[in-house]
């Protein structure tokens, strides 16, 4: 079955037109009588104008360069005799300049989005191209043409003038096209466009429409904070499935629980015991007489359907299924899947999981997940925000954080999102108090519209972590803009055009997370290094510009203040190379209040320097600067100097490349 038309180009350009976007003056014609009439400059193109005709170079559909209207003529006969039942284009050449792609696709996740990137030969060739869901602002523009790696080519180059705010006219005015049309577009190639010192021109255009689909109440559904409270601060919590047999995994979630100090009433259901671990047992939650707030599910998927129907009836709102068995297996567990989700609806409850290790709230002492003993000994509480969608990698930065004693306030793994999906979670955390960065890891993105309402309305740093870097998106491909888009460079451009942090290794989600944990961003881009070993501060230096950090040199007042406690052989610089082992120097470095002239602080100890978190007390002393620190060969004077500059709330990494993934992240912006 079609489910997509194609306009013919005489169409497309019509409609550019309405837009304000620039096209070579073109004519539809029929007949070769039509051509002494014709009022164009020459040379010109001819085209064969068709709803059926996609790529018009392949077939033969296009002669460049005809330079009369006796040219013309004799070129429309033979493309009359290729093509006899279609219509042709005669438009103007236009001059030579740079060629550029504009183009838009409907992805599956986020819907309409905008590429843009060198167009012509180099478009597949280099795949040089920036991704932004539509719709974008004059700032997201912007950042397009920064992010290609050819970007310099938009400054100028040589002789070459391009006129760049003509380029982020065109994008915007493409963006509201697009949102315009809504609904109607599937592909819209603008390709190529050439760029002159003075504006630009679209010389061929391609537009697939799409059938419209019905809305079933997915896209642009919003995440709402309040509706997923209940599940992380319960008043009382039901065990659905709860055994006393220790090889059973409901007797691990009901002793964790136990075992982590929840305040309020526990309910052990199981119909076959009538006390478990101390607390009496209920055959069904229907036999207890008090509220249960959280249903907690440990049971086969094919009971659930019932179990479900009856907190339903019994008024339970919040639904924490730990069982798998759902669509993970085929087609039984989808149905299994169904008949709960209409339960759902037909009550009006939550559900997060199916097929999840479950969740915790250090602050409210809820520890309703199974046996896992990184999560269950009861740890610092902190202020990181962990989800995942993957149990082993949550848990992997679960462990990071309590090992360095950040802690953390709560954990949840999704599972397969019967229902709670990432949005909401994120925005529940996003909106607690006990929370000041959130990081998470996803497979795969349930709705990308309610994704970005999420985004937009973020308070809070968000780090993520996303596998699944395919290009997918080349299966169905039928323009250039199709062909180039792939998961994950769209992916990446929705995280850039929402300021979102991208981590790129589990080192990065925990990396990065702990320096939002401690740290706000800086104001500016000026990066001071402060160091006692001259490889590290070079290595610095070095990734530092790559990542478009400033490294500006000392004032004068300050290099002749610095250079009085520097040995004769070193030079005041940035980097400043300490060359000691002696915590006093970075102090009295700090008294120069060398900061002051300085967005951000990387303090690099390659050596055993003994006080070194005096020294960073010292240059956080009159300063709210963000200050990280690499300690690195220190030895026993590390381990010790490490713990007391994490109770200082500064971040610390044990080499340059992960000290640095903060400041690059803040430095793009």
């Amino acid at each position: 079955m079609k489910t997509t038309t194609m306009m013919t180009e005489d169409k497309v350009k019509d409609l550019l037109k309405q837009y304000g976007i620039a096209t070579p003056k073109y004519r539809l014609l029929e007949t070769v009588e039509e051509i002494p009439s014709l009022d164009l400059k020459f040379p010109v193109a001819l085209k064969v104008c068709s709803s059926r005709i996609l790529h018009k170079t392949e077939v033969g559909g296009v002669v460049l360069g005809i330079r009369n209207k006796k040219g013309l003529a004799e070129e429309l006969d033979k493309m009359k005799e290729k093509f006899p039942e279609e219509k042709f284009l005669v438009e103007e050449m236009e001059e030579k300049g740079l060629e550029v792609i504009v183009g838009v696709l409907n992805d599956g996740t986020f819907g309409l989005c905008l590429m843009l990137g060198l167009g012509g030969v180099f478009t597949e060739i280099l795949e040089d191209v920036s991704f932004r869901a539509i719709p974008i602002s004059r700032s997201d523009a912007e950042a397009m043409l920064t992010e290609l790696k050819s970007h310099r080519i938009f400054e100028g180059f040589r002789s070459l003038k391009i006129d760049r705010d003509a380029i982020v006219d065109l994008l915007l005015q493409v963006s509201q096209l697009a949102t315009d049309y809504r609904g109607r577009i599937d592909q819209l190639d603008l390709n190529p466009v050439i760029v002159r010192s003075d504006g630009l021109s679209v010389v061929d255009a391609k537009l697939l429409l799409r059938k419209p689909k019905p809305d079933f109440g997915q896209r642009g559904v919003k995440a709402r904070p309040d509706i997923l409270r209940s599940f992380f601060y319960p008043q009382s919590v039901a065990v659905i499935g709860a055994s006393a047999n220790p090889e059973k995994d409901g007797y691990h979630l009901l002793k964790n629980i136990m075992d982590g100090g929840f305040k309020g009433p526990i309910y052990p259901i199981n119909p076959n015991a009538p006390e478990i671990l101390g607390l009496p047992a209920k055959k069904s939650v229907l036999d207890v007489e008090g509220k249960i707030d959280l249903a907690a599910v440990i049971i086969a998927a094919g009971l659930i359907p019932r179990a479900v129907e009856e907190f339903g009836k019994k008024g339970i709102k919040n639904v924490l299924i730990i069982s798998s068995g759902f669509q993970e297996i085929g087609s039984e567990g989808v149905r299994i899947s169904e008949e709960v989700r209409g339960l759902l609806e037909k009550y009006e409850m939550r559900v997060i999981g199916p097929n999840c290790q479950g969740l915790v709230n250090t602050h409210h002492n809820l520890f309703a997940t199974l046996g896992l003993e990184c999560l269950t000994l009861t740890p610092k509480k902190g202020r990181l925000g962990i989800f995942s969608q993957s149990g082993s990698v949550g848990i992997d930065l679960v462990q990071r954080a309590v090992s360095e004693g950040l802690g953390y306030s709560f954990w949840v793994n999704l599972g397969n999102k019967l229902d709670a999906d990432e949005s909401d979670i994120i925005k529940f955390m996003d909106s607690d108090p006990n929370v000041s960065v959130v990081a998470g890891y996803l497979e795969d993105i349930k709705n990308g519209e309610k994704l970005r309402e999420t985004f937009r309305s973020l308070r809070k740093p968000l780090v993520l972590l996303k596998s699944g870097r395919t290009r997918s998106g080349q299966k169905a491909a039928r323009s250039h803009t199709a062909a180039l888009a792939g998961d994950d460079k769209i992916f990446d451009g929705v995280l850039k055009q929402h300021h979102i942090a991208r981590a790129e290794t589990t080192d990065d989600l925990f990396d990065l997370a702990k320096a939002f944990n401690f740290l706000s961003r800086p104001s500016g881009k000026k990066l001071l290094i402060v160091e006692s070993s001259g490889g590290l501060g070079t290595l610095a230096s070095d990734i530092a510009e790559r990542a478009g950090l400033q490294l500006p040199d000392l004032d004068e007042e300050t290099k002749k203040k610095v250079g009085e406690f520097l040995p004769p052989y070193l030079q005041p610089n940035n980097p400043l190379d300490l060359a000691t082992a002696v915590g006093e120097q970075f102090v009295r470095a700090a008294q120069t209040r060398i900061l002051d002239h300085f967005d951000a602080l990387l303090l690099i100890f390659g050596d055993p320097v003994v006080d070194a978190s005096k020294a960073v007390q010292e240059f956080k002393k009159d300063s709210q600067k963000p200050i990280v620190v690499v300690f690195s060969g220190g030895g026993k004077v590390q381990e010790r100097e490490t713990k007391r500059i994490l109770k200082l709330g500064v971040p610390i990494y044990p080499n340059v490349e992960r000290a640095l993934k903060f400041f690059a992240f803040c430095g793009r912006g």
